[in-house]
């Protein structure tokens, strides 16, 4: 009698794009682990956020924080079991990472996408996967989002919806969006099969249990009063208009059109894949829109178009509210890559696009490869910058900087974000998370005024300090501080003489 043989518990595809997940992670480590993005940067606020709220400042209140509070809960139980440590919020990358590798295999799985969907899908793999999120919050929107893909591509609306519900509680943009896509597709698909208000109840009943119970949790650790302020993205439109982002009429525009581009640019960046990628799902989406309307229509390829349809209005709504500056693109790159693959078998049209999207997909990584060789070759790790990379001329200002503050302090460091201040005994700790120009609490603005009026050295991180508003802290450094040293990568003040408390 024949034993018939286990099946294996990681499909291959699987176990391909989950061992190219981490492939991608390694060879970009001098990327990922930059000192820059920790110490200055928004990389390190994920620190930053932790050790406020455990001083009992309330985000929002006390300080600006554009985000849901979900991932600030995350964090909280991620970071007390792992350190807060740049290596654990790297983890949490790698993790996040996982996820989108499996929702796009279950995709391709569920739609038995062919051999070109599948090849897209693993050269496009580091489009969808970032492995280095600004903040928890983007990681976990492009995980939990991706999962409601794989889980739409199934036909599991109400999950997929329950999973869209969620990831508004993370991060109050794409999520809203999402929602109501998939709202609209369950209403059509129950008129469409007739099946009843009792079958719409049960489909819309995960998201309403996901929506009570993430509101209880979330009311219990922080207080009802912070819900509206975090549901909605009120802060960080107003954040967006001062900063003046935007896809076609903000600074976001250098993406897509910066100064002096030719036409290889697009095709040497990650450019020419994104918006040919963009344009694709919104003609295909036209194209299709009839088709999936119809209701004789067969229930794969139904799924199919619906994921298509679905990433095409992500997509829309990402370039046309959500777009912020030239590298945002990258938070929301993955729905371009899930509708492509899906749309792979469709037709023979869309199957001779989707294996040229492969060739723009790998011409794209050309100037990625190129930073990434050149981080290697230039960068090192030191205990100077707490193990993290930074060209040796950058290491040495900071020795340098890190010195005179031990010397004469209490010293600070002023920049927009980041966690040198908890990095760095030499300095005092962080009294605010972001310093950008709009929504700033006065509360945040008054400790960090008050830090560096009780301070005898600043040291300005000269990249990261021209993203704080000239009308918070320049008149008080030019009043009470003198330049005593000042190089490429960060200036060092000295409170003067006459100006010592």
């Amino acid at each position: 009698m024949e034993i018939p043989a286990k099946r294996s518990r990681v499909h291959p595809f699987l176990a391909v794009l989950l061992a190219e997940t981490v492939i991608l992670q390694i060879a970009q480590l001098p990327l990922v682990f930059s000192f820059d993005f920790f110490a200055f940067s928004d990389t390190g606020a994920n620190l930053v956020l932790q050790y406020l709220l455990s001083l009992g400042y309330k985000p929002t209140i006390d300080f600006f924080y554009p985000y849901g509070l979900l991932p600030l809960l995350v964090g909280n139980l991620w970071f007390r079991i792992l350190g807060a440590t740049p290596t654990a919020v790297q983890i949490f990358m790698v993790v996040c990472g996982f996820v989108i590798a499996w929702a796009l295999s279950e995709l391709v799985r569920t739609l038995q996408i062919g051999l070109v969907g599948k090849v897209l899908a693993v050269v496009a793999l580091g489009y969808a996967i970032n492995p280095a999120y600004p903040n928890l919050a983007h990681a976990m929107e492009a995980a939990i989002i991706a999962t409601a893909l794989s889980r739409q591509a199934s036909g599991h609306l109400g999950t997929a919806l329950s999973l869209a519900i969620a990831a508004i509680f993370v991060k109050p943009a794409l999520g809203y969006v999402y929602s109501g896509v998939l709202v609209a597709q369950i209403v059509f698909e129950n008129m469409r099969t007739r099946s009843g208000m009792r079958a719409l109840a049960i489909s819309f009943a995960p998201a309403v249990i996901t929506a009570a119970c993430l509101v209880t949790l979330e009311a219990a650790a922080y207080g009802p009063s912070l819900l509206p302020r975090t549901l909605l993205p009120i802060s960080g439109m107003a954040n967006y208009r001062t900063m003046h982002y935007g896809f076609f009429f903000g600074i976001g525009r250098n993406f897509w059109r910066p100064p002096g581009a030719r036409f290889t640019y697009y095709l040497g960046t990650s450019a020419g894949f994104f918006l040919a990628g963009t344009a694709f799902l919104m003609v295909s989406g036209l194209a299709y829109v009839f088709a999936f309307l119809r209701s004789d229509v067969d229930g794969l390829y139904h799924r199919r178009i619906g994921i298509l349809l679905t990433c095409g209005i992500l997509e829309l709504a990402f370039v046309t509210i959500i777009f912020g500056n030239a590298w945002s693109w990258y938070v929301c790159a993955y729905p371009l890559v899930f509708g492509i693959v899906a749309a792979a078998d469709l037709d023979r049209i869309s199957k001779v696009a989707v294996a040229l999207f492969c060739l723009v997909a790998l011409l794209g990584y050309k100037t990625l490869g190129h930073a990434t060789l050149d981080a290697w070759l230039t960068q090192v790790r030191t205990s100077d910058t707490r193990d993290l990379w930074a060209s040796p001329a950058e290491t040495a200002e900071w020795q340098t900087a890190v010195g005179e503050s031990r010397l004469h302090r209490p010293a600070v460091i002023v920049s927009a974000n980041g966690a040198a201040g908890l990095m760095f005994p030499e300095f005092d700790k962080p009294v605010g998370a972001f310093l950008f120009p709009a929504a700033v609490p006065d509360v945040e603005l008054h400790r960090t005024r008050s830090q560096i009026l009780a301070a005898n050295t600043v040291v300005l991180p000269l990249a990261m300090y021209s993203y704080i508003p000239p009308w918070c802290f320049d008149e008080i450094l030019k009043t009470d501080f003198e330049t005593i040293r000042k190089g490429q990568y960060f200036e060092v003040l000295r409170r003067k003489v006459q100006n010592r408390p």
